[in-house]
């Protein structure tokens, strides 16, 4: 990984993301480089150099980048050349799609995520490039529940479900945000609600090995949303979202009272860990999760959508230009990644 040279990008947006964001582009000469020349284009049109060098002072340049309200993303493209210390010049060029984190999360937050989020993650997608990876992606709907099947659903789970669960199925149906091989959330009928515990176990990737405790530990708990799910090549169970009832006082309407979390894949594979207290919040809770669902559909959004073509940028971490390292001869590919986001 070589280069660095900082640009940051102000980015006027509209609404919620009314501030400035400098959004800092990075590239760092690296140990086996003498000097690397590189021009940069936003858009299409000239934005400024990236060179670098061991025998020159590194200059720093600072480019604003105007954004027109809801502008969500832009294109950009790299190239030039790099001379390593030892063996030929090496032809550097990539290109792709910057995506300002804070205006994806803007796009998914607000209350009603039950319901609303699958409307806002089709609007998100409506704005991204119509091209891979972004095309494919779409609500797929069930039909409403009946209130008889709601009631066979509790009766077979021995639980209550929260109503603001059982207002989403019953008017508009419960529904999956993807394309044909990935899921970014996926909110279960009451037809496939299941308690975690036989969740676990229907899933390969997850090890019941683990102890069988913990997983009676879990037995009460109701698995009612997975995100981050896939098929194909890359299949995954994804992140089990869970309900855990009766733990508490009652809620104001008189229900039992439930607690939201989800189990981590890497916090699970720990054998002496309490499968559920490090990813449960406070017992007791009444209210629906609209805040931590919007994060989670964009942190699956992120993981699912990030390439060589593809960067989430953020004003909080820098982007440094990276290479690609199946990249073979004099011909380098690079691109701009942003870590930690």
């Amino acid at each position: 990984m070589n280069f660095h040279l900082s640009f940051p990008f102000t980015l006027l947006l509209a609404g919620s993301l009314a501030q400035a964001a400098d959004v800092q582009l990075l590239n760092q000469i690296g140990d086996d480089q003498r000097y690397e020349r590189l021009s940069l284009s936003i858009d299409g049109k000239p934005a400024g150099r990236l060179d670098v060098g061991r025998a020159t002072s590194l200059p720093e340049a600072q480019i604003k980048l105007p954004v027109e309200p809801n502008r969500l993303f832009w294109r950009y493209s790299v190239k030039g050349l790099s001379q390593p210390l030892k063996g030929q010049r090496q032809s550097l060029q990539g290109g792709g799609v910057l995506v300002l984190n804070q205006a994806v999360h803007s796009r998914l937050s607000g209350p009603d995520a039950l319901r609303q989020l699958p409307d806002r993650l089709t609007a998100l997608f409506a704005q991204l490039p119509q091209s891979e990876p972004f095309t494919g992606y779409k609500v797929h709907t069930s039909p409403p529940a009946s209130a008889a099947v709601i009631a066979a659903a509790e009766k077979r789970l021995g639980v209550t479900l929260p109503a603001f669960y059982k207002a989403v199925v019953q008017s508009r149906g419960a529904w999956r945000f993807g394309n044909a091989t990935h899921t970014i959330v996926e909110l279960l009928p009451p037809q496939r609600l299941q308690s975690a515990t036989r969740w676990l176990q229907e899933k390969p990737e997850w090890p019941s090995a683990t102890g069988a405790k913990r997983l009676k530990a879990l037995g009460r708990d109701v698995v009612f949303m997975v995100s981050g799910s896939a098929s194909g090549e890359y299949a995954s169970a994804g992140t089990p979202w869970l309900w855990r009832f009766g733990t508490a006082t009652p809620c104001k309407d008189g229900n039992p009272s439930w607690t939201e979390g989800m189990i981590h894949y890497e916090d699970f594979l720990i054998e002496d860990s309490d499968p559920y207290t490090d990813f449960f919040e406070d017992r007791g809770s009444c209210q629906s999760i609209d805040d931590r669902l919007s994060y989670s559909a964009q942190s699956d959004l992120i993981e699912s959508l990030s390439s060589l073509e593809v960067s989430f940028v953020s004003n909080e971490r820098p982007a440094s230009l990276e290479r690609d390292d199946e990249s073979q001869g004099n011909s380098v590919k690079v691109f701009f990644r942003s870590h930690g986001l």
